[in-house]
């Protein structure tokens, strides 16, 4: 049992959530790890667009990103504001948001990642086995330089 003097109270500041202006959404969308680059990069740029279109958004403070390798997916972070009153309209505007999540994702090809187990045989006659044939020392260091040249445009001595 405690007792708490009126005055205390009288004078304490109150922090009303339900009269917040930004409600903070967040989620992570993993999608599979066949998805290549370009399309990934095309995915998270049209994750922005639906954000910075919505009515119902914070324009100013958001992220979407590529940001991590996970087990079984490459994680996309989506953070984002909504600006809305009451948790009946977060709840529609978190709706919309997500239904054009997924249409995009449908349009692009993306697929969304669950956890999952794969069986790899490595033994099939008519198959080339999944383990890459090994180079000659200078195999793989060519192809180090010839991607930091390409993607990166830096010569590696």
């Amino acid at each position: 049992l405690m007792y708490v003097p009126n005055g205390k109270i009288a004078d304490a500041v109150v922090d009303n959530h339900g009269l917040r202006q930004y409600r903070r959404f967040s989620t992570t969308l993993t999608i599979t790890y066949d998805t290549p680059p370009a399309l990934i990069e095309q995915f998270v740029l049209g994750l922005r667009e639906i954000i910075a279109s919505h009515p119902n958004t914070r324009k100013d403070l958001y992220h979407v990103y590529f940001n991590n390798l996970s087990s079984y997916s490459q994680d996309v972070m989506f953070y984002l504001f909504f600006e809305v009153p009451t948790i009946k309209e977060e709840l529609q505007a978190r709706h919309e948001i997500l239904i054009q999540v997924v249409k995009l994702a449908q349009t692009l090809g993306v697929r969304f990642a669950f956890p999952t187990q794969t069986l790899h045989l490595e033994t099939f006659p008519e198959k080339k086995g999944l383990v890459p044939e090994p180079m000659d020392g200078p195999g793989y260091e060519n192809l180090l330089k010839e991607f930091f040249r390409k993607e990166l445009g830096k010569k590696l001595d």
